[in-house]
């Protein structure tokens, strides 16, 4: 069986034929979901040797939150397992893409909002986040939006991230067996036992002390921290760490952070007054040991709330304008 899906790019159309086949060599029909029922892309003067297809990732994770089938049983390595789903699993995508890197030019913006338009989506889902403020008879994302109000669709901006009611922490349990609760989205244990702990500013380098506490990659001696858990000043060089033989790290929650990263290997971001815990427990304990346990769900009564690190919208924005 073959799925013939239409792309059009640059005004010109091309037509890729997918054949669909199960593992024992047999075509499949129920494979093909018909999501993605066309794309096109909007480039501005060199960015025309650019396809509709994602590249990074974002376009497909917005389209996910979107119009994302049911998944049943989905997790993370068994983290948070239950149905992921979108806002409306029955749609089907238009894709329009108009940024390249870092480039979003305004007429690539105003153009894709006139060809949703024209095609009759039902709905426009933009997820673009400027980097200035622009007044509001300039934006093009305004503009395109009061366009499409006028033929009855609505524009919807994806452009935060909101918790929902279940959080996932990680827990650091010390050798006394007392926990403490910080950030990480870690599916592994650091180790099956408690190892030893170590400090970074304890590093036998010739770094500075600061340099040592931050556990920078030029400061890192792989046969002092090989098989530990080392507790750091900050988290830039955690893949360095990891490669030095590390057991795990220990860093500090940044302040503004209120959600939990996904780690590489068993790393948990602390409180400062769970991390200078830490640090007083490694000064004085005879043997000092540690163990990072693998991430769990907890409910999570604070929210919705908007993450650190995403955009708050234009009312915000306006209000601190003023």
């Amino acid at each position: 069986m073959k799925a013939s899906v239409l792309f059009l790019q640059n005004g010109k159309e091309y037509v890729m034929v997918v054949k669909v086949l199960s593992v024992t060599g047999k075509f499949v029909q129920d494979l093909i979901t018909w999501k993605i029922i066309g794309a096109r892309t909007f480039s501005l003067q060199s960015y025309n040797k650019f396809s509709a297809r994602d590249t990074s990732g974002h376009g497909t994770h917005v389209a996910s939150i979107i119009s994302g089938r049911e998944v049943i049983d989905a997790s993370y390595y068994g983290i948070a397992k239950g149905i992921a789903r979108g806002g409306v699993p029955s749609t089907r995508i238009a894709a329009y893409k108009v940024c390249y890197h870092i480039n979003c030019f305004d007429i690539d913006v105003l153009s894709a909002f006139d060809h949703a338009i024209a095609d009759g989506v039902d709905i426009i889902s933009v997820s673009i986040a400027r980097p200035r403020l622009v007044e509001l008879t300039f934006d093009p994302i305004a503009i395109g939006a009061f366009h499409a109000m006028e033929k009855g669709i609505l524009t919807t901006l994806t452009v935060a991230t909101s918790d929902t009611d279940r959080r996932i922490v990680d827990k650091l349990v010390l050798a006394n067996y007392e926990e403490h609760v910080g950030n990480a989205i870690n599916p592994f244990f650091s180790s099956v036992k408690p190892v030893p702990l170590v400090y970074g500013k304890e590093l036998p380098s010739s770094c500075s002390e600061i340099e040592k506490r931050k556990c920078l990659p030029e400061c890192l001696v792989s046969s002092f921290i090989n098989q530990k858990v080392i507790v750091c000043d900050q988290d830039r060089s955690l893949r360095e760490i990891k490669a030095s033989g590390a057991f795990g790290c220990i860093v500090p929650i940044s302040f503004q952070n209120n959600y939990s990263e996904i780690m590489s290997f068993p790393t948990i971001a602390l409180p400062t007054e769970s991390l200078d815990f830490v640090k007083l427990y490694k000064k004085y304990a005879k043997v000092p040991e540690v163990q990072i346990l693998r991430s769990e769900t907890i409910k999570n009564p604070g929210a919705p709330y908007v993450a650190s690190f995403s955009a708050r919208g234009p009312k915000e924005q306006k209000m601190k304008q003023h």
